[in-house]
């Protein structure tokens, strides 16, 4: 959503056809532009921890998955075509795993 508004505030198209990362010219940035970007985004701000934009997908697939509980929809927004690549996507991490193996000792 702050990306759109990003975007929309500085004249660019917000179209669902729209690229997401665009140039001043309305161009599309390239996936190594991309990388580029938020790896001296993440060297600037000092994280201790990998993120690129794959995982910033993947956050984002999880996140809503959490909210929307529909892996559906998450397959449409993501563009995928099989659901066995969403479901890659939205893993659950360990910890979720162990919370809800527990959720079964303490039920009596």
């Amino acid at each position: 959503a702050l990306l759109l508004a990003f975007n929309r505030k500085r004249g660019l198209s917000v179209s669902p056809e729209a690229p997401l990362f665009q140039t001043r010219r309305h161009l599309r940035l390239t996936a190594r532009t991309v990388q580029w970007f938020v790896a001296n985004l993440r060297e600037k701000v000092g994280l201790d921890f990998r993120a690129t934009p794959h995982s910033i997908r993947h956050g984002f697939a999880v996140e809503l998955l959490e909210r929307s509980g529909n892996l559906i929809a998450v397959k449409e927004v993501l563009g995928h075509k099989q659901i066995t690549s969403t479901e890659v996507y939205t893993r659950p991490r360990r910890d979720e795993q162990r919370r809800a193996v527990d959720t079964l000792a303490y039920r009596r």
